[in-house]
């Protein structure tokens, strides 16, 4: 009997925590990002939200992220077009891009300077899967780069 009430006792109280007092969690980053918003989230918490890596060889990254009733983070950052297949597989997307898909509405992104309703060329593809929206758009207007833009919905 006294060992039931001290290993009750031992779960009540939370034994077994780490030094660390906020350690990182997808459901930690998800609270970190409720409250962050123009590029204040960090590359990692933007994947492990996302479920993507973005590459190293990414430049102009930006995010912004809003919580209503759900989280939505944004990010978008541009890759050499041979980079751009790799960034694919790497978010396992269950859909593939498709020519003139703009998944990701004309109004989204104004808070970090997107501008899709004037892109020439794109694909996109849009999914939920396991309690996240992910919407993709690729511009492909330069011959050099992917503009990757990536809306992430909790539901």
């Amino acid at each position: 009997m006294l060992a039931i009430g001290f290993v009750l006792g031992l779960a009540l109280a939370g034994c077994g925590g780490s030094d660390d007092p906020k350690p990182r969690t997808p459901a930690g980053d998800l609270r970190d990002l409720e409250h962050t918003t123009k590029d204040e989230a960090t590359k990692a918490q933007l994947e492990r939200f996302a479920r993507v890596r973005i590459p190293a060889s990414a430049t102009n990254l930006r995010s912004y992220s809003r919580s209503a009733m759900d989280t939505q983070v944004l990010v978008s950052f541009e890759i050499p077009r041979a980079d751009l297949d790799a960034f694919v597989a790497s978010g396992n997307f269950r859909r593939t891009l498709t020519d003139n898909d703009r998944a990701i509405g004309s109004t989204v992104g104004g808070e970090i300077g997107w501008h899709l309703d004037k892109a020439k060329r794109v694909m996109g593809l849009g999914e939920v899967m396991s309690g996240l929206g992910r919407n993709l758009v690729v511009v492909l207007d330069d011959p050099r780069l992917a503009a990757v833009y990536l809306e992430a919905v909790a539901l």
